[in-house]
């Protein structure tokens, strides 16, 4: 196996990140409301600087909480990176066509100048521009930095810059998913893999179509790897 990629390497990050905090009780499979609120603090630091709200936490759990169980899964603690991911990259993008110099990619760095909400629901938008003192970023946040850059770096090549050609898309998962390309027999996956993502038939990708990406091999590897530890305690 090749070593793994930015790419490969945020989705381990991911599912290592989700589970030293939900492994604390013992449970290992969701985040209570105490291992929740220990991972945001630790864990975002910027986005927490530049917060008011009391009980943000509490509403952000509530939000990400789908089923009502008190607890957050893999599943919803994506959907947390989702909703910061999209606000960061629009910020990204929005900065880039205000006149800036450089591109979306030259632009990522907001995810560690600090989020900052800036809608009155938690978990509809977040802002990457909070005028906060800034700390140094955490894994977690360099992961949604390199989402988004990693994105442009291919959406940029046709100078288009807001979404993945059919083209772009297959050069992207070739060169930052190498070792799960390898592990394929299907020749026609890339164009399926684009069909399935291609929410809007338009023949691209964009952000919000990458993350489902993202969302599906996540959820994929992290379960392969729960079940690889339950196997290995028995």
């Amino acid at each position: 196996m090749a070593a793994p990629t930015p790419l490969e390497k945020c989705i381990e990050s991911l599912i290592e990140i989700f589970h030293r905090y939900a492994d604390v009780d013992k449970d290992g499979t969701s985040l209570s409301k105490k291992e929740f609120k220990t991972l945001v603090e630790t864990e975002l630091p910027n986005f927490m600087k530049a917060q008011k709200n009391p009980k943000l936490v509490s509403e952000m759990m509530s939000d990400l909480d789908m089923n009502k169980d008190q607890k957050v899964d893999f599943v919803e603690f994506l959907a947390l990176i989702n909703g910061l991911s999209m606000t960061c990259e629009k910020l990204a993008s929005m900065k880039e066509k205000k006149g800036k110099k450089g591109d979306a990619r030259d632009t990522v760095g907001p995810v560690t100048d600090g989020f900052k909400a800036f809608d009155e629901d938690p978990m509809v938008n977040y802002s990457c521009a909070g005028r906060v003192t800034m700390a140094a970023p955490t894994p977690l946040e360099k992961c949604i930095e390199s989402l988004i850059e990693i994105f442009h770096r291919y959406a940029d090549v046709d100078k288009d810059g807001t979404s993945l050609s059919k083209k772009e898309f297959k050069t992207l998962v070739e060169t930052e998913l190498p070792n799960f390309m390898k592990a394929q027999k299907n020749p026609k996956l890339v164009s399926e893999m684009m069909s399935d993502l291609d929410m809007n038939k338009d023949q691209k990708v964009d952000f919000v179509e990458f993350l489902t990406l993202i969302n599906g091999l996540s959820m994929t590897c992290e379960k392969l790897a729960s079940m690889k530890e339950k196997k290995g305690k028995k």
